[in-house]
């Protein structure tokens, strides 16, 4: 049974690598998608879902962070299509 989440914050680019830019999750819904029992994470704790911004959809890992948050990228084709720049304040709905 998936579980659908949605939440608000900032894009940020990653400095270190070029083009590639990630939008956090807070701590509290980061530990609630831990805690789900039946959610499709690898060895490394990455997790499956697919997000959902705007009108655009697409397949995407979270990732886990040394502060316990996740972070998910956001590919070019969808900053493209929803017009998504650095800092832009955006909702994303994810599904795992």
């Amino acid at each position: 049974m998936s579980r659908v989440f949605t939440f608000r914050n900032k894009v940020w680019k990653d400095p270190k690598a070029e083009g590639w830019y990630f939008i956090s999750l807070n701590n509290t819904l980061s530990w609630k998608i831990r805690g789900l029992p039946d959610k499709k994470e690898s060895k490394l704790g990455l997790v499956k879902a697919i997000a959902t911004v705007g009108e655009t959809s697409w397949a995407t890992t979270l990732f886990p962070t040394k502060k316990g948050n996740y972070v998910m990228s956001i590919i070019r084709n969808v900053r493209q299509k929803e017009k998504i720049e650095d800092k832009d304040i955006l909702t994303v709905k994810i599904e795992i």
